[in-house]
């Protein structure tokens, strides 16, 4: 059977760092667990959810050459880009949309 994947990304997952201790994680997963339970409810089907923050993945890339690795590490780990592109990359090849059809 034909089926396409539902994706839902949430942005601005950065204003949830100061919720909580361990920079708002348990705060962050609650969002990303309600958003998922919730879409699944009202689609039918479970949507992947890519929580990002685009502020911190914007900044990385704009200022990649004059961090060092570590901060490039911490501040792209958080911004959660790389889930977004990994995903993006591993699911728009040609070789995936032959497979989806």
């Amino acid at each position: 059977s034909y089926r396409k994947n539902i994706v839902m990304v949430i942005n601005k997952i950065d204003i949830l760092d100061m919720s909580g201790g361990n920079h708002g994680e348990d705060t962050k997963n609650k969002v990303v667990q309600f958003v998922t339970e919730n879409a699944a409810d009202l689609l039918g089907v479970n949507p992947i959810v890519i929580p990002i923050s685009d502020r911190d993945g914007l900044a990385c890339k704009l200022i990649m050459k004059s961090i060092s690795k570590e901060e490039e590490t911490t501040l792209w780990k958080r911004s959660n880009f790389k889930s977004l592109e990994s995903y993006f990359q591993t699911t728009l090849t040609t070789q995936s949309k032959i497979q989806s059809k």
